[in-house]
Order: structure tokens, then sequence, then C-alpha cells
């Protein structure tokens, strides 16, 4: 298959099909999901294939479904056809999409709009001239995510936004919380993205979320690495701090060119990322630790680049821009 960007499916091995039933493995290598999105739906189109009798999965022979299911699959097809013509318009638009099994939404937030899967209209029927993204930050990291979510929520509310904010404490929009509890993947961004009293998004992105469904968001306007550290490892593969670190780096790999990633000098391992991004960095760090590491991170950088943020005072961070040379 054609890879994209961001991946490719490298194996579709079809185990057992018997009527509508198929049993299949899809292998896919892919830095997140949303990125894949055609390579998934190909292979989906194969499994459909397989199914209808157009393809003989290991030389054995056309495949016949009963009649009410093969209208059903075609039903699918139809579906998957409608969801093409969508996803092609909004890509050569650049404009954000979002699907799950329910809906599709194209633009983010106030500039977004959204449809039941099974009904999308026609490609010209669209609003494409009142669709586009919103400001969106990511905030990862093994401890503080929530609060720094919570704050960064809370200071765009007071500069005048209408934010819509997802942690593992709720969903809020506005000041309003619409759903308690842990809303750390995927399904929390698209209900936040899909508000249309949304115009900033603050989206607590935990890895558990980035290693089950990947990122719902294809690109992000900043993104928050708070500190990595070993409380959770040994689930999903990741064994060690420098697996942990890739994964949390997913975010950074989000960010748009004319964006920026957040990292914390007194973490040595975000200190090695930020070499590796071609993102500018601001660093920031509490000046009244003993930290010389972090220190030399901050002087570091201050040669390289003017402040971005000078706060003074006890205990007070001081953030620092810098890129990439």
């Amino acid at each position: 298959m054609k890879a994209s960007p961001h991946g490719r499916v490298h194996e579709l091995r079809i185990l057992r099909c018997l009527g509508a039933l198929v049993h299949a493995v899809v292998a896919v290598d892919f830095r997140h999901a949303q990125a894949v999105i055609l390579e998934i739906r190909r292979a989906a189109e194969l499994l459909h294939g397989a199914v209808l009798g157009e393809i003989a999965p290991g030389g054995e022979g056309p495949l016949v479904a009963p009649d009410r299911e093969r209208q059903e699959l075609a039903g699918r097809g139809e579906a998957l056809e409608a969801l093409d013509g969508e996803t092609n318009e909004a890509t050569r638009r650049a404009l954000p999409l979002l699907w799950d099994d329910e809906h599709v939404s194209i633009g983010e937030g106030s500039r977004s709009a959204c449809w039941p899967r099974a009904a999308l209209p026609d490609v010209a029927d669209v609003p494409w001239q009142d669709l586009g993204a919103i400001p969106v930050a990511l905030v990862t990291g093994t401890n503080g995510k929530t609060t720094s979510t919570r704050l960064l929520a809370r200071m765009a509310r007071e500069a005048g936004f209408r934010v819509g904010a997802a942690s593992s404490d709720e969903i809020s929009i506005g000041t309003q919380v619409v759903q308690n509890g842990d809303w750390t993947g995927p399904a929390a961004a698209r209900i936040v993205l899909r508000d249309t009293g949304v115009d900033f998004a603050v989206l607590e992105t935990a890895r558990g979320g980035i290693l089950r469904r990947g990122l719902a968001v294809e690109s992000c306007d900043a993104a928050l690495i708070t500190n990595i550290s070993d409380d959770h490892l040994g689930s999903y593969g990741v064994d060690d701090l420098a697996a942990m670190t890739r994964v949390k780096a997913v975010v950074a790999d989000a960010v748009r060119p004319a964006g920026t990633v957040v990292l914390n000098a007194h973490d040595e391992k975000l200190v090695a990322l930020a070499s590796s991004l071609d993102r500018a960095v601001v660093f920031f760090a509490n000046l009244d630790r003993d930290d010389p590491a972090a220190r030399a991170v901050i002087a570091g950088a201050r040669a390289r680049g003017a402040p971005s943020k000078d706060q003074r005072g006890a205990g007070a961070s001081r953030c620092f821009k810098t890129k990439r040379a």
C-alpha cells in the first residue's frame, strides 16, 4: 500500500471468513491514528471486497455472503465513498477533519460543522467558507498535566476566549462542566472541538490515549510536556524512560510549523528532545531551585534568542524561547 507521510499499513492478512464475519490482522505503523486515515480505509475496503467475493484471500476462490449482508456491506461501501469525498476536499483546503463511528466533522470549534456519518452531505453542499481551525494546545507529561490544563484554560478565559478544556477531572466549555471524570483521550478532544461555542481548546493528552488510539488532531498550535518520569512504565510495551519520552513527544510532532513546544528545563530527557525538534521551543524552569543544569539550559536559550517571558518573584519560573539552529 502507498505510505502516508506519517505511516503505512504494512500487512493485511485475512485469517477466516464465514459469511460476513471476517477475522483479520491489520498491522499498522503510524505516529498517530488520524494521520493514516486513508490507509485504514483502504484496509477496510479490502476486507469489504473479500466478503463480497471481489478478492479471494489465499487463493481459495471467491467468497459469497448472504444477500442481506451483501446489501449492508454495499451501504457501508457507499458511506466510505462519501467520507472519501469529504476527506479529500478537506485535505485540499487544509481543514481539520475528525471522524468516528457516529459522526464526521470538518473544522474546529466555532468554525466547525458536524454530520452523522451515515448522512454526509454532498461535497458541494458543505459550507466550506465557514470552516476553519481554532487555537489548540495539547498538554502531556507524567505529572502536572491537569493543573497545567486548568491553569491555561483559565488564563485563556480571562483573555476573552471561549475555552473548551478536557482533563482527567472533567470536560468544560467556558465555566460549565459538561462531563465529569477522566477525559484525556481522542473522544474528549472530539467533544471539545465539535462544540461551536469554543474558540480556544486546551486538551490534556495522556499516554494511554496516545498508545491506544493516537491523537484526535493532526496538528496543534502549542504543546506542553511537563516532565518524564517512571510512574507508568511497564504497560503497552513502554518499559523505559526513552520509550516514554518518544510517546510523549508525539504531541510535539503535531505542532504546526509556526507553533511552539514548551518543555521543562529541569528534565534532561526533554532538554535532549528539544535538539531534535524543528519548531520553536520555550523552556520553563524554577530558578530558585539549586539546579545548575537547568540554569545552563536557560542561559543557553537566552543566548540564542530573546526571552519570551521573564517573571520575577519568589519561586518564579522563567521561560526563554529558542529555535533549533
